[in-house]
């Protein structure tokens, strides 16, 4: 039976509790609403920002949506204070458009260059726009690495707490075709970006091989992206590095910190060196 608008009714706490900030919101509002949440699995229901989404409540990262800014408000805030009006953003991998649902109703981008492989993913995002016309998202099915190419893939379903853990593997049996980002944006005249949302489980040094150029004109204002103590997420903080661009943490008020040593499984702010 095709999914409708929900009706369902938040608790009134959760109405109230969501429009407010405060430090781990995220994990006290699960610890306090995830049990009735999940109870309702998938449905479109309006987020905290009030964009009608199609979410899977079984979803601890979906019910993030509902809750408040997805991962926290650190980047919000730090976009909000110090992108131009309308900016442009770059989105790998998109996934079903957290990040979207979650920045585009306080930044309102004039531009949205979209890359996501997974079908299963790619379809549900393709819904959910479907809803939202006004969102300037051009979504591309495609990976992102140093040269054209087609690579295996694993396809992993949803799971309760990590969303689809789909990603680039040697041993996966699917195929997806990856692409150069420095290629997809002169096919589109872009010789800057505002922002460049880069989450490609491991993948993220391919990736940024693939856009040197823009990197090497500094055409990227920011770029944020997830760093561990891996091999690969060294790779990738260093071609940012050669490059002329540091990595900084963000606080919940978007104030900026100049990062001495990447922590494990820390989202950090990438800009270039004045």
């Amino acid at each position: 039976m095709p999914l409708t608008s929900s009706s369902l009714q938040l608790p009134s706490g959760l109405n109230l509790l969501r429009r407010l900030q405060w430090p781990r919101k995220l994990g006290c509002l699960e610890r306090l609403y995830s049990k009735s949440l999940a109870s309702r699995g998938i449905i479109w229901i309006e987020t905290a920002h009030g964009l009608e989404w199609k979410l899977d409540l079984e979803n601890a990262t979906h019910r993030w949506l509902v809750y408040g800014d997805y991962q926290g408000p650190h980047l919000r805030r730090w976009a909000e204070k110090n992108l131009p009006q309308n900016p442009s953003l770059i989105l790998s991998g998109a996934n079903i458009g957290q990040m979207i649902a979650s920045l585009h109703p306080k930044l309102q981008f004039s531009h949205i260059l979209g890359f996501e492989p997974d079908q299963e993913a790619r379809q549900w995002l393709q819904e959910c726009l479907a809803k939202h016309p006004e969102i300037p998202l051009e979504l591309l099915p495609y990976g992102l690495g140093a040269e054209v190419a087609e690579v295996s893939w694993i396809h992993a379903s949803w799971t309760n707490s990590h969303g689809a853990q789909s990603r680039v593997d040697p041993s996966g049996t699917d195929r997806i075709p990856i692409v150069r980002l420095d290629d997809m944006l002169d096919e589109r005249a872009w010789e800057k970006a505002d922002l460049w949302i880069l989450d490609v489980e491991g993948f993220e040094a391919h990736a940024l091989a693939g856009a040197r150029h823009i990197l090497q004109r500094k055409g990227l204002r920011a770029l944020c992206m997830e760093v561990d103590s891996s091999p690969e997420s060294y790779k990738a903080v260093q071609i940012l590095a050669d490059h002329g661009y540091s990595g900084y943490q963000l606080d919940s008020q978007g104030r900026t910190r100049l990062a001495s040593k990447a922590r494990l499984h820390s989202d950090l702010l990438f800009l270039p060196n004045q």
